[in-house]
């Protein structure tokens, strides 16, 4: 065990402590450790554009933000249950990691963390996973053209959910931008 009861498998996009936020949205199977499920997804990936397996798969860390445990067991993961070989890149401060994010220059996977200013839906999926928002350093196109984010910043309050953050978690379950692991518990 690597959080020591400290973390709960994360469920979706957005924090278990904020109003509106669902464990049980539609897609969020896709975040549950299946192993058969995973390696039937990689078949079909395969089947699409085959992984050249004489290369590892890389993973970028920074060592100053106590990921080591839990990107050894990721790394693990891939190697024990998919039989991808993973090597981990670890730089001394998360600046390091995060100057090869905005220049573009990962070499594969990168780890990386987000807590809200704000306790609203809005601010785990606006800043991190709109086009052009600052924190979406990969430039992971989302649903802005439909104005799924901008309709939710000009309510009057931020903190129940609306359609529209349904819609936005459900697109990001089904595209996967990212893959939230767990959550810190409240204490």
């Amino acid at each position: 065990m690597i959080f020591n009861g400290t973390r709960t498998p994360a469920t979706e996009f957005t924090a278990p402590v904020l109003d509106g936020y669902n464990d049980s949205i539609p897609g969020s199977d896709v975040l549950k450790f299946d192993i058969q499920k995973a390696k039937e997804l990689w078949a079909q990936a395969q089947s699409m554009k085959p992984y050249d397996a004489s290369k590892p798969l890389e993973i970028a860390t920074n060592s100053d933000g106590g990921n080591k445990e839990w990107i050894d067991a990721i790394a693990n993961s891939f190697k024990n249950n998919l039989g991808l070989l993973a090597e981990i890149h670890s730089f001394a401060q998360f600046a390091d990691l995060l100057d090869l994010r905005q220049s573009k220059s990962l070499p594969g996977l990168a780890s990386s963390a987000w807590q809200g200013d704000y306790p609203s839906l809005y601010n785990f999926l606006g800043p991190v996973w709109e086009t052009g928002a600052p924190a979406n350093l990969e430039k992971f196109p989302t649903l802005t053209s439909t104005g799924y984010y901008m309709k939710d910043l000009h309510r009057r309050t931020l903190r129940r959910p609306t359609p529209n953050s349904t819609k936005r978690r459900k697109f990001c379950l089904r595209s996967c931008p990212g893959c939230p692991c767990g959550k810190p518990i409240s204490q």
